[in-house]
């Protein structure tokens, strides 16, 4: 079994939250310093989270979705969505929209 940083769906999924993160900072205009302050981080720690080479944890998605004023979501589906995707927020690139499946039952 590979060892989990060297799946490709986990590599997509760390792009994908850091892409809503930033997207969701920029509509809300806080800057990485402003999030570091209120994370009680240095803005380095913030570049470090956002620049892809850290592993974020569930606590530290959490300290940020927080200060970001947002929440973090967890949904668990099979591979084969029941539904379409719903289109991505305008401004937000179609590949990191907030996607939403359904197991059947």
């Amino acid at each position: 079994m590979p060892q989990l940083d060297e799946q490709p769906e986990y590599l997509r999924l760390s792009q994908r939250v850091r892409a809503l993160i930033s997207w969701h900072m920029r509509e809300k205009g806080i800057s990485r310093a402003q999030l570091a302050r209120d994370m009680n981080v240095t803005p380095g720690r913030v570049s470090q989270l956002l620049s892809g080479d850290e592993n974020l944890t569930l606590k530290t998605l959490a300290a940020m979705t927080s200060c970001l004023g947002t929440r973090f979501e967890i949904n668990l589906a099979d591979e084969t969505p029941v539904r379409a995707p719903r289109p991505a927020p305008a401004g937000m690139p179609a590949a990191t929209r907030p996607r939403r499946l359904r197991t059947p039952g």
